[in-house]
C-alpha cells in the first residue's frame, strides 16, 4: 500500500498539475444546456472574428460578460479574455 505523502514532500515536490483547475468561464459553460453552450461558443467566435476596434467593435469580452451576467452567469470580462487568450487554468 502506498504511504501518504507528507506535507514536506508535497511542498518540496510541487507538481504543476496538482493545483490546476478549469477557469470560471469553462465551469460556467459546463453547467449550461447544450444549446446555451453552443450559443456561447458562437459568441466566442464572433469576438475573435470582429475586426473593429474600440467602440467600433460589435462583439467583445465585455459584451459577452454583460449578456452572461444578465442571464444569471456572473463572470467578468477579464476572466473571459484570459480564457480566450489561453492564459487561464484550462491551459
Amino acid at each position: 500500500m502506498d504511504e501518504p505523502k507528507s506535507l514536506i514532500q508535497d511542498l518540496e515536490s510541487r507538481n504543476h498539475f496538482d493545483t490546476r483547475q478549469k477557469c470560471a468561464f469553462t465551469r460556467i459553460k459546463e453547467n449550461m444546456s447544450e444549446d446555451e453552450r453552443e450559443a456561447v461558443l458562437k459568441a466566442e467566435e464572433s469576438i475573435i472574428n470582429d475586426r473593429g476596434s474600440g467602440r467600433a467593435r460589435t462583439y467583445s469580452c465585455s459584451w459577452l460578460s454583460g449578456v452572461l451576467i444578465k442571464n444569471g452567469y456572473p463572470i467578468s470580462a477579464s476572466t473571459i479574455l484570459r480564457h480566450m487568450n489561453g492564459r487561464c487554468g484550462c491551459e
